[in-house]
């Protein structure tokens, strides 16, 4: 069974979305995979 994606999405892909991502890969590893993106680039 293949795992389900899970995008964790803040406006920079700042901290927030990127600690979610790696706490999602520690603790869900074996449920999903976690993936951080940001909507918006830095000027």
């Amino acid at each position: 069974m293949s795992k389900k994606k899970v995008a964790f999405i803040c406006i920079h892909n700042s901290y927030r979305s990127q600690i979610s991502e790696v706490l999602g890969k520690h603790l869900g590893f074996d449920v999903f995979e976690s993936y951080s993106i940001g909507t918006e680039t830095k000027s």
